[in-house]
């Protein structure tokens, strides 16, 4: 194990999948009615269209979409009616349609003159390695064409999620955070089970929401200290004395000139917790 390792995003950062999310009728959920560009996904996704009032539900959620769009089904479905209409992800679930992978080694080639001085990791919030299987496959060849290869590997998702959200960004800065103090956390805690440490974390992604989260790393520390029991706490602080570790975010820019925007975050013990706080971990520790 290496004193540094780089984290990369998968979708955005690594690789590209050519998949699309369908307009359907719901009494013929198979067949796709118009698929969406990725661009008009997003957009409808972010709630653009709220203004339109034209909502549709389909499996528990409610979408707005644009009324040009409502107007394209029309043409080809004069009497649909818009509680039979759903957006269905299943071209983007299904491994059968994960045949077009781009590999993006732009974003990992800086890596290529030197790979034995550092670790390469995925951290991803995809949530199925089994039905990602090919496209992983097909990663590990493009990168030992270049002569890498990933050591860790973590799916954060616990199923498919059209766009980001509070919980996949927050997994994913616990496992930056785990790396960088050496012990696992649990809930809003550190807990006795060791992690591996590391000096340097290079953390790659296209999405600015993670990297918002990433950037937040030492409150997340400062929160999760205050919950952790004293002897994995003293030992956390240790460690951030002695080893000072750095976490290196990058934001994708897809600017062939400047590929990423960096954030650098220097790890340090908490300065001072409030007084209250003070209290409470010498009440519960007094107990114990």
């Amino acid at each position: 194990m290496n004193n540094t390792i780089h984290f990369f995003d998968l979708d955005g950062t690594l690789w590209s999948v050519k998949t699309n999310a369908w307009v359907i009728d719901k009494r013929k959920p198979g067949i796709p009615l118009i698929k969406l560009k990725n661009s008009e996904l997003k957009l409808i996704l972010a709630g653009v269209y709220l203004n339109d009032d034209i909502s549709i539900k389909y499996n528990d959620e409610t979408y707005w979409i644009e009324k040009k769009l409502f107007d394209r089904i029309k043409k080809i479905k004069p009497n649909m009616k818009i509680e039979n209409l759903g957006i269905s992800f299943y071209e983007k679930l299904n491994p059968k349609f994960y045949d077009n992978m781009k590999f993006f080694k732009e974003n990992i080639r800086h890596l290529i003159e030197e790979p034995e001085k550092s670790d390469i990791g995925i951290l991803s919030a995809r949530f199925s390695d089994e039905k990602d299987k090919n496209l992983l496959i097909s990663l590990e060849k493009e990168l030992e064409n270049i002569g890498l290869k990933i050591s860790k590997f973590y799916y954060v998702g616990d199923y498919y999620l059209p766009n980001t959200n509070v919980k996949m960004s927050t997994r994913k800065a616990n496992i930056l955070l785990e790396h960088l103090v050496g012990f696992h956390i649990q809930d809003d805690h550190f807990v006795p089970l060791k992690q591996d440490l590391y000096r340097e974390i290079y953390y790659y992604d296209d999405e600015p929401n993670n990297i918002d989260f990433a950037n937040n790393v030492q409150d997340f520390l400062d929160e999760y200290l205050v919950n952790t029991d004293e002897e994995v706490y003293n030992r956390i602080i240790k460690n951030v004395k002695e080893k000072q570790p750095i976490l290196y975010n990058n934001l994708i820019t897809n600017n062939n000139v400047n590929r990423f925007k960096t954030t650098m975050i220097k790890l340090h013990e908490p300065i001072k917790f409030s007084v209250k706080i003070q209290e409470s971990r010498l009440l519960r520790f007094k107990d114990l």
